[in-house]
C-alpha cells in the first residue's frame, strides 16, 4: 500500500492513498488510485506550519540545523580528536562541514552564536507564511500555542469543547460559512447564520459573541468575559469602526486562550476567574455545550 502526499491533494479533499486491485478482488498486484474524498474534519486550508506551532513540534530541518550549530560550537572545546579536526579543516576542499556551517551562519544569522540558527529559521517560516489562519491568529493578537491541550487533562468532561478550540486555532473548525463555501450545505448560508437566521455569516466571532441562539449557554459560561459593547453592536454595524473591530478581535483571541501559554503547574494554581486560563476554560465549556445542538441543526440543512 502506498500513501499519497497530502500536500498534493486537491482543494477540499483528503488524500487517503491507494489500494491495489488484489486488495479488492483478490487477484493482481497493480495499484489502482483511490480518488480523494471530502473529509468533514480535515482541510487543505490547515497548514502544517500552523499545526506545528500549535502543537509545539519542531521541523526535522530546524532540529538538524540546531544540532549542527551545537556541534560546531561544542566540538572545539572537547579533549578528543574531533577538536583537532574541527580546528584544522581540510584545505584541499573548497567546502567542508566546518567551513560550510560557518558560511551558512554568517550569511543567514544576524550574529554568529548559540541559538541564533533556530531564531533565523523560525523568522524565515514566519515571514514566508502567507496562510489565512496565520493572518487570523495575528489579527486576534494570539500567541502561537494555547493551553487547551493541558486543560483536557484537568477537565476531561469538556475535552470535546477544548478540542474545538484547538481546531479553531489551527484553522480546522467548520463554521456554517465555511461549509457553504465548500458546497456541503446550501450557498445561502455563506451570508446567513443558520442558527439565529440573521443575514450575517456564521464566523468564529459571530458564534462566540453575537449569535443569540447560544445566549443561554453564553450566560452560563463566557458572558462575564465579554464586554457589553461587543455583545450589543454587531459586526456589520462596526465595519467602519476600526477601534471597535480591533477590540473585538482581541477579545475573541483572549476567549480562545491566545493571551498566554500557561504550563500545567500554573493551571493547577490559577483560581482567578478573569485569568487567561479561566477564559479559555469557560470558552471550552461554551463550545462543549453548543456542539450537539449545532451538529443536529447542520445535519437537518
Amino acid at each position: 500500500m502506498s500513501t499519497t502526499d497530502p500536500s498534493a491533494a486537491k482543494p477540499d479533499s483528503f488524500a487517503i492513498g491507494s489500494i491495489s486491485k488484489r486488495d479488492r478482488s483478490g487477484s493482481g498486484d497493480e495499484a489502482a488510485p483511490v480518488y480523494p474524498v471530502k473529509h468533514p474534519t480535515m482541510s487543505y486550508a490547515a497548514p502544517m506550519h500552523r499545526i506545528r506551532q500549535e502543537m509545539g513540534v519542531t521541523t526535522i530541518s530546524t532540529r538538524a540545523s540546531d544540532l549542527r550549530e551545537r556541534a560546531y560550537f561544542k566540538y572545539p572545546t572537547l579533549r578528543t580528536w574531533i577538536s583537532d579536526l574541527v580546528k584544522q579543516p581540510i584545505r584541499s576542499q573548497t567546502s567542508t562541514w566546518v567551513t560550510g556551517t560557518a558560511r551558512w551562519m554568517k550569511r543567514y544569522c544576524q550574529t554568529v552564536g548559540r541559538g541564533n540558527t533556530v531564531k533565523a529559521l523560525q523568522h524565515r517560516y514566519t515571514v514566508n507564511d502567507k496562510t489565512k489562519i496565520s493572518a487570523w491568529i495575528k489579527a486576534h493578537n494570539m500567541r502561537n500555542t494555547g493551553s487547551w491541550m493541558d486543560l483536557q487533562m484537568r477537565h476531561p468532561e469538556i475535552k470535546l469543547g477544548l478540542q474545538d478550540i484547538g481546531k479553531i486555532r489551527i484553522g480546522c473548525y467548520w463554521t456554517a460559512q465555511r461549509l457553504a463555501k465548500a458546497g456541503l450545505i446550501p450557498k445561502i448560508y455563506i451570508e446567513r447564520c443558520p442558527f439565529c437566521n440573521k443575514n450575517t455569516p456564521e464566523t468564529i466571532e459571530h458564534m462566540l459573541i453575537e449569535c443569540f441562539r447560544w445566549n443561554s449557554m453564553r450566560h452560563e459560561t463566557t458572558i462575564f468575559n465579554i464586554p457589553r459593547l461587543y455583545r450589543t453592536v454587531t459586526i456589520d454595524q462596526s465595519t467602519n469602526n476600526q477601534a471597535l473591530n480591533q477590540g473585538r478581535n482581541i477579545m475573541v483571541g483572549k476567549l480562545l486562550g491566545g493571551e498566554s501559554k500557561e504550563t500545567r503547574s500554573l493551571l493547577a494554581q490559577s483560581r482567578d476567574r478573569y485569568s487567561p486560563y479561566m477564559k479559555e476554560l469557560e470558552t471550552g465549556r461554551f463550545m462543549n455545550g453548543i456542539r450537539v445542538v449545532r451538529t443536529l441543526i447542520l445535519d437537518r440543512i
